[in-house]
């Protein structure tokens, strides 16, 4: 997508998404200063002056990213774990519109916690949503993330957006799981700016297969290790069916066994075999 076009999708996403859309072109613009801006369906996040967080709100309720299949009404008692969660654009989403018990989520970085701690409480969401500023990785224990301080995308662990850099926790799928769910996981949603190859490849199947859903975005990187076809490989040893989203680098894999499977929108996606 060239500039002039992303342009575009982006004002024509915040005009269908945000309903003070006015009001916040003015304060970023303009005056230079913080927005709380209402989604049209009535959700509120606080988005910071010249930042990255209009593009995730963008991203997750205009295009519909992680939800283009769903239906609604058979997402009843699910737990998830949202990892990178930035500001919460897909933990409050899920928490919002379906009958959630609980919502782990994840974001490293330390403003963007703030934020993302900020956006639940002010969406009353504080019951459903438990946060931790931690990130996902091949190991549990501390690890350095990098991240630019003026746009507050991209934060990573393999990437360095800028010599911006701090020291956080971190956690593998295994240790999350045995501490903070015990048994299984409905949903896991990883956005992880590369890291995600270390995370999923480096896990044993018996802890993924106590995940019945992964939806997984992956990034580009240059060792031929780091192929969405070994994130795919991975996730069909471990017994799911894959599907990828048309014109979009994210993953979608279900237990064989789940009705989710009768809902897929052929339209936007692609079985993966």
């Amino acid at each position: 997508m060239n500039k002039k076009i992303y342009k575009l999708y982006l004002l024509f996403g915040l005009l269908f998404t945000v309903k003070n859309w006015f009001e916040y072109l003015i304060n970023n613009f303009y005056l230079k200063k913080n927005t709380i801006v209402t989604l049209r369906n009535n959700l509120r996040f606080i988005v910071r002056f010249n930042s990255g967080d209009m593009v995730a709100i963008i991203e997750d309720y205009f295009t519909n990213q992680y939800f283009p299949y769903i239906e609604r009404d058979f997402i009843k008692d699910w737990v998830i774990v949202d990892v990178g969660s930035h500001i919460g654009t897909f933990s409050i989403q899920a928490a919002f519109e379906c009958e959630i018990t609980r919502i782990i989520a994840l974001e490293p970085d330390r403003e963007n916690f703030n934020q993302l701690k900020k956006n639940v409480k002010l969406n009353l969401l504080t019951d459903k949503i438990d946060v931790y500023n931690m990130a996902m990785w091949e190991s549990s224990g501390t690890i350095k993330i990098y991240y630019e301080p003026r746009l507050t995308l991209g934060s990573s662990i393999v990437t360095a957006p800028s010599e911006s850099s701090q020291q956080v926790m971190s956690i593998t799928i295994h240790d999350l799981l045995d501490k903070y769910i015990k048994d299984e996981c409905d949903l896991m949603k990883i956005d992880i700016e590369g890291a995600e190859y270390e995370v999923i490849l480096n896990s044993d199947l018996k802890d993924l297969k106590r995940i019945r859903r992964v939806f997984v975005e992956y990034h580009k990187r240059p060792d031929e290790k780091f192929k969405a076809k070994n994130l795919v490989k991975k996730l069909i040893k471990s017994e799911f069916i894959v599907f990828k989203r048309i014109n979009s680098p994210i993953l979608y894999a279900f237990r064989k066994n789940l009705i989710d499977i009768k809902y897929i929108d052929k339209k936007k996606l692609k079985r993966v075999i």
